[in-house]
């Protein structure tokens, strides 16, 4: 009997070690035309004035993770100063440098660094593309950024009335977040063919969130006292509902028609149509320490969350499915803050 129950024992130990990635050090490039394509690119932040800011990559089936390939595929170059965000514009991606005050623009599936912006920044902390322009939120001084897509010339400033987060735009106009750390509870509306701030869109809570699916937006506020969820279309909120048993929620993602957010250490969902806020989670994250669901996103069906390990170590990231078994987990770099899929 005591021999059945160490292989049962054994066999549940190696089960569970089957998902833990031991590639941490992987900085190997994947031998293929595209190599960085058919997977999930993560930015890592670094430590803040550390310049120690990394991308990795994760193959789609889960099977590998992919360090540093910023500096793998640019002869050791330094990424810079706090990654905080990254979008993609055809074949480019930009990578948004916070504290850098930088937009390095590389090749999304080689990661061979194409160009920079660097004109006019000041603490830059997201970007979207309209109107072949390219917009970029300024958290220092309140302003978006315009350049040219092609050449990436400056363009001009457009003022704000509130302190920038995220920003997202449809091929009319961009819509800018304000700052949850500033509690402000505004969305700022840019026509992209005027380039001009032409109107504010207010809401009861501050924003902790805001998503695109075609040409809607939805957003999401929250303070110690509930959770709001509206949807913008064109100029105007046409939409939204409330849950006062959910405090302090925050993230917003949309994944195959269900838009994702997080409280505390629970996912939830509803569906785009905005019937109501549930007051369940579908499940609860592996809850580590203060630094859990640092990053969170939803893509294809699969849930991915980081613990940045209080910024002493690198950081864990866990993937699970929608009832929430764990996938896989991996090790990534310092502060991994956002999963984009490229």
């Amino acid at each position: 009997m005591k021999k059945i129950i160490l292989s049962l024992a054994l066999l549940a130990f190696v089960s569970s070690c089957s998902n833990v990635d031991d590639n941490s050090d992987n900085t190997e490039v994947p031998n293929v035309e595209k190599p960085y394509a058919n997977g999930i690119l993560i930015t890592n932040e670094g430590n803040f004035q550390s310049s120690n800011a990394e991308i990795s990559f994760i193959k789609n089936d889960l099977s590998t993770v992919y360090n540093k390939i910023f500096a793998t595929n640019n002869s050791n170059t330094t990424l810079g100063d706090v990654a905080q965000y990254m979008a993609f514009n055809n074949d480019l991606a930009y990578i948004v440098m916070n504290n850098s005050s930088t937009i390095e623009i590389v090749d999304r599936y080689t990661f061979k660094k194409v160009n920079q912006i660097t004109a006019n920044l000041n603490a830059p902390r997201a970007i979207a593309f309209s109107n072949g322009k390219i917009y970029v939120s300024n958290a220092n001084d309140n302003t978006v950024t315009v350049y040219n897509a092609n050449t990436n010339a400056f363009i001009k400033s457009i003022s704000l009335d509130n302190q920038p987060e995220k920003l997202v735009a449809t091929s009319n106009y961009v819509y800018v977040q304000s700052s949850s750390y500033a509690s402000a509870n505004t969305v700022e509306i840019i026509n992209s063919s005027s380039d001009t701030n032409t109107k504010d869109l207010s809401f009861e809570l501050p924003m902790n969130g805001i998503t695109l699916d075609s040409n809607m937006v939805f957003v999401l506020g929250s303070d110690e006292n509930k959770t709001e969820i509206s949807k913008i279309e064109n100029e105007a909120i046409t939409k939204t509902i409330s849950n006062v048993s959910l405090k302090s929620s925050r993230y917003l993602t949309l994944d195959n028609n269900n838009l994702y957010f997080t409280n505390g250490t629970g996912i939830y969902t509803l569906s785009k149509d905005l019937n109501s806020i549930p007051s369940s989670p579908i499940f609860n994250v592996n809850d580590n320490s203060w630094s859990t669901l640092y990053g969170f996103n939803v893509i294809d069906g699969k849930v991915f969350s980081s613990d940045a390990n209080g910024f002493t170590d690198n950081s864990i990231v866990t993937v699970y499915d929608l009832t929430g078994n764990v996938l896989k987990t991996f090790t990534t770099e310092i502060g991994t803050n956002g999963f984009y899929k490229n």
